[in-house]
């Protein structure tokens, strides 16, 4: 599993969690529903700066996410 990857399984596990649907969260972060789902995939990555606004609206901090990503890493 890439980082790529991981940040974008760990970002949707948190969305699910919440139980947000993708399209509420591109609402909430001024996002285009179609990136959300290719990052959440690991297919495109985010600038830090819009990353940090979907952080943001699923309560996270950068570093949280990273560690989530860490763990699916490491489990993988």
């Amino acid at each position: 599993m890439t980082w790529a990857q991981a940040m974008g399984r760990a970002l949707r596990q948190r969305r699910e969690e919440l139980g947000l649907s993708r399209l509420a969260l591109c609402a909430d972060a001024g996002v285009s529903e179609n990136h959300l789902l290719r990052f959440e995939l690991g297919r495109q990555g985010f600038s830090l700066a819009l990353l940090e606004r979907v952080c943001l609206a699923c309560g996270l901090s950068l570093a949280a996410l990273a560690c989530y990503a860490t763990r699916h890493m490491e489990l993988s």
